[in-house]
């Protein structure tokens, strides 16, 4: 086999993010929810340099699926 011939698929993960912010006098705070590569899309992580015989191929790792990130600030 050629060196570096073996390449990982393209990327793509799309994120959401809905927030609400509140503005008081004496300070501000925000709520939001993120949901990273909310379509849950396989994206290939690395090339695992492992063989798997029965596919007589070389193992792909895939990176997580949907990733939910609550998140709270309080500004003063």
């Amino acid at each position: 086999t050629m060196p570096f011939s073996i390449q990982v698929g393209d990327y793509f993960r799309p994120d959401l993010r809905i927030a609400y912010r509140r503005d008081n006098p004496a300070n501000a705070w925000y709520i939001a929810i993120d949901i990273q590569n909310f379509i849950n899309r396989d994206n290939d992580d690395a090339l695992d340099y492992n063989f798997d015989p029965d596919r007589k191929d070389w193992v792909f790792g895939f990176q997580s699926g949907i990733v939910p990130v609550l998140s709270f600030q309080i500004d003063f």
